[in-house]
């Protein structure tokens, strides 16, 4: 969906069918998830050498348990690469994870109008550019995954492809809880469980 912005951005999250599915949930720089299912009733079944979900055992880019890594923060790259990034991987070129500003600038109310939908559970966003008035996204509140505990299902939790600089172990992402005072970019540990909403150039 073109909105007027510097990027298009995808209508559905990488491994979902529609736009109000949360889609697969990956690792920072990790291109599949950590599981070959997620049942109904919420049972996983985690992919084979995975014991503990997601977590540092299981990283691509360490081999301490967290302590340094092997590609990114030690090599001061700052955003990830293309072969590390889960929705060029999954859905080819152009696509690709947002950066933490292309994230930001869905939060600029002079650009875009936010609401809060209860059913699906999620926010909408609605452009007010001029010449793409009324063009819009959903985003579904998905939750994440931590360890092999399924968490803040009330919250959406995506990631961006921008590493967090001050701690290596940590990548930005965006967040939301409702479409005030909790829909910010933030960051979080990169080994966490998240959707992707890609975009494209």
């Amino acid at each position: 969906m073109d909105l007027g912005l510097d990027v298009k951005w995808a209508l559905t999250n990488i491994g979902a069918e529609n736009p109000e599915d949360y889609g697969d949930y990956f690792a920072w720089g990790e291109t599949e998830p950590y599981y070959e299912s997620i049942a109904p009733d919420g049972t996983v079944t985690w992919k084979a050498g995975i014991s503990n979900g997601y977590d540092w055992g299981a990283y691509f880019d360490t081999k301490d348990g967290g302590n340094s890594f092997i590609d990114y923060a030690t090599d001061k790259k700052t955003v990830l690469d293309p072969a590390d990034d889960a929705a060029t991987v999954n859905w080819g070129e152009p696509w690709r994870i947002p950066t933490a500003e292309e994230w930001e600038a869905l939060l600029n109310a002079d650009d875009f109008d936010r609401e809060w939908s209860e059913n699906p559970l999620g926010a909408i966003f609605t452009s007010k550019i001029p010449g793409y008035e009324g063009r819009q996204i959903f985003l579904p509140v998905t939750g994440f995954w931590y360890n092999k505990d399924y968490v803040d299902d009330e919250a959406g939790n995506y990631w961006s492809s921008s590493l967090y600089g001050p701690i290596p172990g940590d990548a930005k992402c965006f967040y939301f809880e409702d479409i005030e005072s909790k829909m910010h970019t933030s960051y979080y540990y990169r080994i966490s469980g998240y959707s992707v909403r890609p975009v494209c150039d």
